[in-house]
Order: C-alpha cells, then sequence, then structure tokens
C-alpha cells in the first residue's frame, strides 16, 4: 500500500485497547499506535523496567494486551508500516476502574493503612497526557515505556485521591508488628481484610516503576506531574475540557 502522497495528512489507525479476537485491523493507513499497558511484563516489582524485560502476564488483561501486541506487530510487518507500542503505567483520568477505583474507594473512606517503613514505589501517568503522546509518536516504530518519569509513594498517591474530592488527609500508619497483630487477631473483619490482610496489602508493598528513559530520547513532551493533577492542584491542567 503506498503512503500518504507528501503533505497529506498521515491515516493513523490508534489502538487505545486490544482489539477483539478475530477483528479485521485497518489497511488503508500510514501508520499504527497500541496503547498497551506495564501489565504485560507481569511483574511483582522492578525499579526502572526497561522495554527489553521478558513478557510474562500474570492476568488476563496483562495477556490480553500482550496478545494485541502481538497481532497489531505481525499485522503492521505484513504491511510494511510502522508501529508504536507505548506501555502505559497506571493510567489516570475519568472513568478509571479495577484496581485503582478501588483503592480510590479506600481512599476516601479512609480505609487505607500503610505499613511504617514501606518505601514502594509506582509509575503513573494521565489519559490526558497518554493521548497526547500517542498523537506525536504516530509513524515512529518500536517499543515504549510510558509515564511522566516520575515515582510515586503509595501514601503520596491516597493523600492525592483524598485531595481530589476536596478533603485531603494522609493516610494511617501504623508499624509492621501491628498490622500483623491486628490481622491475625481480628482479619475475620472485613475492614481489617480490606486493609491490612495480606491481599490488602501485598500490591502496595513492592516497587514496580518503568524506565522512560527510550521515550525521552524518541520524544521532547512536558508531563503533568500525575499526583498533582489528581488532587487537583496542576494549574496548566485542563480539569474543564476533559471532565464528563
Amino acid at each position: 500500500m503506498a503512503s500518504a502522497p507528501a503533505g497529506a495528512t498521515p491515516r493513523v489507525a490508534y489502538f487505545c485497547l486490544p482489539p477483539a479476537d478475530q477483528a479485521e485491523l485497518p489497511v488503508d493507513v500510514d501508520a499504527f499506535v497500541f496503547l498497551s499497558s506495564w501489565r504485560v511484563y507481569g511483574l511483582d516489582a522492578g525499579r526502572n523496567v526497561e522495554e527489553s524485560a521478558p513478557l510474562f502476564a500474570a492476568d488476563a488483561e496483562g495477556r490480553a494486551y500482550a496478545r494485541a501486541e502481538k497481532i497489531i506487530a505481525d499485522h503492521a510487518r505484513k504491511l510494511g508500516k510502522p508501529l508504536a507500542i507505548l506501555r502505559a503505567a497506571n493510567l489516570f483520568g475519568n472513568g478509571i476502574s479495577g484496581p485503582m477505583l478501588s483503592l480510590f474507594n479506600r481512599a476516601i473512606r479512609g480505609h487505607y493503612v500503610h505499613v511504617r517503613g514501606n518505601d514502594a514505589m509506582l509509575s503513573a501517568v494521565t489519559a490526558l497526557d497518554a493521548a497526547a503522546v500517542m498523537q506525536l509518536m504516530a509513524g515512529r516504530n518500536g517499543i515504549f515505556n510510558l509515564s511522566d518519569g516520575r515515582e510515586y509513594t503509595w501514601p503520596q498517591l491516597v493523600t492525592a485521591m483524598t485531595a481530589n474530592i476536596g478533603a485531603e488527609k494522609r493516610p494511617v500508619t501504623l508499624p509492621a508488628k501491628w498490622v500483623k497483630w491486628i490481622n491475625r487477631i481480628f482479619g475475620f473483619l472485613p475492614i481489617v481484610a480490606e486493609t491490612m490482610s495480606e491481599a490488602a496489602q501485598k500490591p502496595v508493598s513492592q516497587t514496580l516503576t518503568l524506565s522512560t528513559e527510550r521515550l525521552r530520547n524518541a520524544l521532547n513532551y512536558d508531563f503533568h506531574p500525575t499526583l498533582e493533577v489528581i488532587a487537583r492542584r496542576d494549574a496548566t491542567y485542563p480539569y474543564s475540557s476533559t471532565a464528563k
């Protein structure tokens, strides 16, 4: 297929979610961009994870993204067209879902307990920045981690979530031995299970951040600080235009 004539607007196929099984992918385009996910790595922990890390997706969502990467890559290769795969960090915007929505609900109810000494960190990016980068990377070829380039602690994230509703509050912090004792004695209580069980604490007790060196080398873009956006403190962020 011929590329767009000189001066014409490139025809780009953007994918924000894995395409449905057996979906017919577009052919009459000049480039592909796929917003994938950090979940393809299947890691519980890691610092500055690079794009060369092996894919061991551990959940259905991660496997769906990994499978979609291969399907779209094979399709783009057959057409001889460039494909930019953007493996996004934890994505925040209107309509968040899954574990982050659950965490947000816990945060605003005061149902998040931080274990003293836990300095685990995460990467994040706003949906607005992700959309902008998708457009800017059209025509590029390769795999790129996508985050705002900063590292955040979980208490910082939870505090930003409470600020989002106008009631900023730092999470309760307890010594590890207290959390273990309370969970052992009162683990049958729903509030304890929700805040101090191993299932509640493990996801927020291990650092998992992405290296964005490859993206920074490919693109000069000024990301919004995600937590400042969540807390509604970023004066440069267009809150009104991104509201539902």
